[in-house]
């Protein structure tokens, strides 16, 4: 298995910062852990496992931790004691991007999503950027393959997140690509009719034409 590209000094990962120094350590049990020297934003430094930065593991010298649980035990009305909706869809944001022990870390920052510099350090830029939503409305991303930042992010309904899944078929009529359940709601045609046309290779022209009624059905 090839061995990762070096960490590259001024790389950052959360609020750390790679300084040039690094260290590789040889335990007992043979195994070996590359260590790296990182400045925290905070002004601390510190060897940092390369593996806890690539996994978002290790995102500060344990400031932001301290930061965050400050901030939830605060009475500013969006700590999570106080029921705030959208401080609680920040923590979660966060942590599906970061922490590789959930499991909906696979399909965030297991495939390279992430939290930008401006949200990931404040709650407050987050609020500041995204507003309060509506009690019906979730956090989705514009663009699945992209991070959570300001420009590719909305809050939207559970309907419309739905739509905007990676898995959706997507279908190209006159220049308008739209979701099967998106084609079916505009046509009147129901959904399998029209993935089943579209798996039976039907040209687009065609997907969308009312189904023919027999004489026997008349």
């Amino acid at each position: 298995m090839p061995s990762r590209k070096p960490i590259t000094p001024g790389t950052r990962f959360g609020r750390w910062t790679a300084l040039e120094a690094s260290e590789l350590r040889t335990y007992a049990s043979g195994g070996k852990i590359r260590f790296h020297e990182c400045r925290c934003d905070c002004g601390t430094v510190q060897l940092v496992a390369a593996s806890k930065l690539r996994s978002g593991w290790s995102q500060s010298c344990g400031c932001l931790q301290s930061e965050r649980t400050a901030l939830a035990n605060t009475t500013h009305g969006h700590a999570i004691g106080n029921g705030s909706r959208v401080y609680n869809i920040w923590c979660k944001m966060i942590a599906r991007c970061t922490n590789p022990r959930l499991q909906e870390y696979e399909n965030y920052g297991g495939r390279g999503i992430t939290v930008c510099a401006r949200w990931l350090s404040s709650f407050e830029n987050f609020l500041a950027d995204m507003g309060e939503p509506l009690e019906e409305l979730q956090i989705d991303r514009l663009n699945n393959n992209g991070n959570y930042e300001p420009g590719n992010c909305a809050w939207r309904t559970r309907v419309e997140q739905a739509r905007n899944r990676r898995d959706n078929l997507k279908i190209t009529i006159d220049g308008l690509a739209l979701t099967v359940a998106e084609w079916s709601q505009r046509s009147g045609i129901g959904r399998r009719t029209i993935e089943a046309r579209h798996h039976a290779g039907w040209a687009v022209d065609r997907i969308l034409t009312p189904p023919t009624i027999s004489r026997k059905q008349k």
